[in-house]
């Protein structure tokens, strides 16, 4: 079975976290549970499904630059956006089609994007992320934070989409 809601680690980031294939799993599985709870699947034409990828900084700088090409339709970049610190590129396209995150992400990367995402007072979702208990079953303390990561991802797509929050 093939879920909406898919997370994959390069596996130089998942050493470099200490983070297990099961802790993603377990991430993937509370991403699928919490948005099938906020009704994000009931119009099955128009269900989301989303990628979300942890790479290297070193990969990320590679396959994403400043210059992203954003018109030439056979380029695989073309249509992703960077975020301002240039440490997400993502892809939203319509609803019934995959999403694309890719998160650049490093131990220390890891702790300033949850303390930029803390700071930044960015209104209504992003902000319940902040609030929202996290859950200590998810694993390590950087499983827990990339799950807390992936929350403020998953919300950012409910607003771009005017989908049901998440808790």
């Amino acid at each position: 079975m093939k879920l909406p809601i898919r997370i994959a680690a390069e596996q130089q980031v998942s050493d470099a976290l200490k983070v297990t294939k099961h802790d993603l799993e377990r991430i993937e599985a509370w991403a699928n549970f919490e948005t099938l709870k906020a009704n994000w699947y009931g119009d099955e034409t128009n269900s989301p499904s989303c990628q979300i990828t942890l790479v290297s900084p070193e990969y990320f700088d590679k396959k994403f630059s400043s210059q992203l090409p954003v018109n030439d339709v056979n380029n695989a970049m073309a249509g992703f956006q960077l975020t301002e610190d240039q440490q997400v590129a993502f892809k939203f396209t319509e609803l019934g089609a995959k999403q694309l995150i890719v998160i650049s992400t490093n131990e220390q990367q890891l702790s300033e994007q949850l303390a930029q995402a803390t700071e930044t007072p960015d209104k209504d979702q992003t902000s319940q992320a902040r609030t929202s208990q996290t859950s200590q079953w998810i694993g390590t303390e950087n499983a827990v934070k990339l799950q807390q990561l992936i929350r403020i991802w998953l919300l950012t797509m409910a607003k771009h989409f005017n989908l049901g929050l998440i808790d």
